[in-house]
């Protein structure tokens, strides 16, 4: 088992980001992102070259927000996106939580940064506020007790919101054990099949396991992870980029 020390090691800030991708990507059991990509060109096809709009459900503040901001840029600059809405929760589940304040006080303490590149990219994200290809969304729901499943009869407006996206990203733990109702599933069920119904758009889920429920696994991978740590759900030491097309497929019974 890799002790919580050496995690840390392969995650921390100042690694070479190419080497940490490199590293990592072993311990990623799931990885969708070709889909994700065609999901985007597909979307920018139908709109005559166009990128649509992304949403990302948020998780935590600081260096995970700055990265969150990054591949926002990515994906406006590169031509996959024309907006992108943050759904922020409007005040924290767990502590690192990003808020609303969160979010403005990281930018404004980045603009007043003696370092240009800094500055001058948290002036040109400022404007991308001014000018709505960002555009931040607070609600109530993301700190409800009620996983996603419900949301479409419990908060229609955020459902709907969320169907206007041509991809929703879901970043975090606490994200993923509400798409798939924090429920014990067995780990070769298909993601789809595990978020029960919740089909606003076609989305993703960005997630270090941290807790005891996955999805969409190859058959013997988790047997493959549990030789290297009994832990290996909770450690935050594996991952998981699972993708749904928001296409309906048949549900049988969870657990």
């Amino acid at each position: 088992m890799a002790s919580p020390s050496r995690i840390r090691e392969v995650r921390g800030m100042t690694d070479d980001p190419l080497k940490q991708l490199s590293d990592l990507k072993p311990k990623l059991l799931v990885d969708d992102t070709d889909a994700v990509l065609k999901r985007l060109l597909d979307a920018a096809k139908a709109k005559g070259g166009q990128g649509g709009r992304v949403d990302i459900v948020m998780d935590n503040a600081g260096f995970e927000l700055l990265s969150d901001w990054c591949l926002a840029e990515f994906l406006l600059s590169s031509g996959l996106a024309t907006s992108v809405h943050f759904h922020i929760k409007a005040m924290p589940w767990f502590v690192s939580d990003v808020t609303e304040k969160d979010f403005n006080w990281t930018l404004h303490q980045m603009s007043a940064m003696n370092h240009i590149a800094m500055s001058q990219l948290a002036q040109k994200w400022k404007q991308r506020l001014n000018d709505k290809t960002w555009i931040i969304e607070v609600d109530n729901y993301w700190t409800m007790p009620n996983d996603y499943a419900q949301m479409e009869e419990l908060n229609p407006a955020l459902y709907q919101q969320l169907s206007q996206a041509d991809l929703v990203i879901f970043k975090g733990d606490l994200n993923y054990r509400k798409l798939v109702g924090d429920l014990k599933w067995d780990y070769t069920t298909d993601f789809q099949t595990s978020l029960r119904g919740f089909l606003p758009a076609p989305l993703c889920a960005l997630r270090a396991l941290k807790s005891n429920s996955v999805t969409g696994l190859k058959k013997g991978q988790a047997e493959v992870a549990e030789k290297e740590s009994s832990q290996w759900m909770v450690t935050g030491e594996w991952a998981v980029l699972s993708f749904s097309s928001g296409k309906t497929t048949s549900q049988p019974c969870a657990c």
